[in-house]
Protein backbone atom coordinates (compact mmCIF):
# COMPACT_ATOMS: atom_id res chain seq x y z
CA UNK A 1 0.00 0.00 0.00
CA UNK A 2 2.92 2.42 0.88
CA UNK A 3 4.06 1.99 -2.70
CA UNK A 4 0.64 2.84 -4.50
CA UNK A 5 0.71 5.73 -2.35
CA UNK A 6 4.12 7.02 -2.94
CA UNK A 7 3.88 5.65 -7.15
CA UNK A 8 0.42 7.61 -7.51
CA UNK A 9 0.31 10.17 -5.14
CA UNK A 10 -3.31 11.50 -4.31
CA UNK A 11 -5.68 12.53 -1.78
CA UNK A 12 -6.28 10.02 1.47
CA UNK A 13 -9.58 9.93 2.84
CA UNK A 14 -10.38 8.27 6.32
CA UNK A 15 -14.21 7.90 6.15
CA UNK A 16 -14.59 7.08 9.90
CA UNK A 17 -16.59 8.48 12.73
CA UNK A 18 -14.69 11.50 14.94
CA UNK A 19 -14.76 8.75 17.87
CA UNK A 20 -13.13 6.47 15.43
CA UNK A 21 -10.72 9.01 14.11
CA UNK A 22 -9.46 10.07 17.39
CA UNK A 23 -8.25 6.15 18.63
CA UNK A 24 -5.69 6.69 15.23
CA UNK A 25 -5.26 7.15 11.50
CA UNK A 26 -2.90 7.90 8.97
CA UNK A 27 -1.30 10.68 9.51
CA UNK A 28 -1.66 12.16 6.04
CA UNK A 29 -5.21 11.24 5.73
CA UNK A 30 -8.10 14.10 5.28
CA UNK A 31 -11.55 13.08 8.11
CA UNK A 32 -14.81 12.82 6.53
CA UNK A 33 -17.50 11.37 8.05
CA UNK A 34 -19.23 8.85 6.00
CA UNK A 35 -22.45 8.93 8.98
CA UNK A 36 -22.85 12.20 9.42
CA UNK A 37 -22.48 14.04 5.60
CA UNK A 38 -19.02 15.45 6.01
CA UNK A 39 -17.85 12.86 3.19
CA UNK A 40 -20.80 14.31 0.19
CA UNK A 41 -19.57 17.75 1.18
CA UNK A 42 -16.18 17.12 0.81
CA UNK A 43 -16.89 15.23 -2.50
CA UNK A 44 -17.90 18.58 -4.22
CA UNK A 45 -14.59 19.91 -3.98
CA UNK A 46 -12.35 16.81 -4.74
CA UNK A 47 -11.06 16.92 -8.55
CA UNK A 48 -12.60 13.82 -10.55
CA UNK A 49 -9.37 13.64 -12.12
CA UNK A 50 -7.39 12.99 -8.78
CA UNK A 51 -6.21 10.55 -7.19
CA UNK A 52 -8.59 9.58 -4.24
CA UNK A 53 -7.44 6.64 -1.44
CA UNK A 54 -10.70 6.12 0.63
CA UNK A 55 -10.22 4.31 4.27
CA UNK A 56 -13.04 2.77 7.02
CA UNK A 57 -12.59 0.00 9.72
CA UNK A 58 -13.27 -2.65 7.85
CA UNK A 59 -13.67 -1.81 4.37
CA UNK A 60 -17.68 -0.95 4.40
CA UNK A 61 -18.36 2.44 4.45
CA UNK A 62 -15.15 2.74 2.29
CA UNK A 63 -16.61 0.66 -0.68
CA UNK A 64 -20.05 2.67 -0.42
CA UNK A 65 -17.48 6.00 -1.02
CA UNK A 66 -15.47 4.46 -3.52
CA UNK A 67 -19.35 3.74 -5.21
CA UNK A 68 -20.65 7.11 -4.31
CA UNK A 69 -17.79 8.88 -6.20
CA UNK A 70 -17.45 6.35 -8.77
CA UNK A 71 -21.29 6.90 -9.61
CA UNK A 72 -20.18 10.92 -10.09
CA UNK A 73 -18.01 10.23 -12.55
CA UNK A 74 -14.21 9.86 -10.68
CA UNK A 75 -11.96 8.61 -12.88
CA UNK A 76 -9.47 7.30 -10.04
CA UNK A 77 -10.76 6.26 -7.09
CA UNK A 78 -9.60 3.50 -4.47
CA UNK A 79 -11.03 1.69 -1.38
CA UNK A 80 -8.10 0.63 0.79
CA UNK A 81 -10.15 -1.53 3.24
CA UNK A 82 -9.61 -1.22 6.81
CA UNK A 83 -7.56 1.24 8.98
CA UNK A 84 -5.24 -1.61 10.14
CA UNK A 85 -4.10 -1.69 6.65
CA UNK A 86 -2.57 1.48 7.67
CA UNK A 87 -0.77 0.77 11.14
CA UNK A 88 3.32 1.23 10.61
CA UNK A 89 3.13 3.15 7.36
CA UNK A 90 3.50 6.55 8.49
Amino acid sequence: MKTQLTKNPGKVIDVRTLDEWNEGHYSKAIHADWYNGDFQKLAETLDKNENIYLYCRSGGRSGSATDYLKQRGFKNVYNLGGYSNFKGID
